[in-house]
């Protein structure tokens, strides 16, 4: 597997919709907001998602951990290169779900998998969206019965 640290894109749509559902729209809120509050190790907890420093902060962690995914695979050690923050709220919930693959599998080396709590959280959030995403589908009746 051939790993590199991802765009500062994938990491705004992932920090993008997790604002969404950190800050009450109640479309996007639901099993997300609960790993929100359940990785507040990680996250800093739902206030913190609200703010820009928070997202931010967020965000250089999603970094750093992709960072240590790739430097494990390659077995090198370089400089974290600076997340670069830019608010971005209009993520949806497939736009997060595809972020959040990508973000995972180049993360998935080392021991980044075993031992990193902002692993666990991305993978534990890519399941809830995955539930959510299709509950919703379901709701409006999009899925056969």
């Amino acid at each position: 597997m051939s790993a590199y640290v991802c765009e500062d894109k994938t990491i705004q749509r992932i920090i993008g919709y997790l604002h969404t559902a950190a800050t009450g729209n109640q479309m996007h809120q639901g099993r997300v907001r609960g790993e929100i509050d359940i990785h507040s190790d990680v996250t800093g907890g739902a206030d913190a998602l609200a703010t820009k420093a928070g997202l931010k902060a967020l965000g250089d962690k999603i970094r750093a951990t992709n960072h240590q995914a790739v430097c494990e695979r390659y077995e090198e050690i370089t400089p974290v290169e600076p997340f670069d923050f830019k608010f971005v709220l209009a993520t949806t919930p497939m736009q997060c779900y595809d972020a959040l693959r990508r973000m995972i599998y180049q993360c998935s080396e080392g021991s980044v998998p075993e031992k990193s709590p902002v692993f666990h959280f991305l993978e534990d959030v890519f399941d809830a969206l995955a539930h959510q995403i299709v509950d919703t589908a379901a709701r409006r009746g999009l899925l056969a019965s």
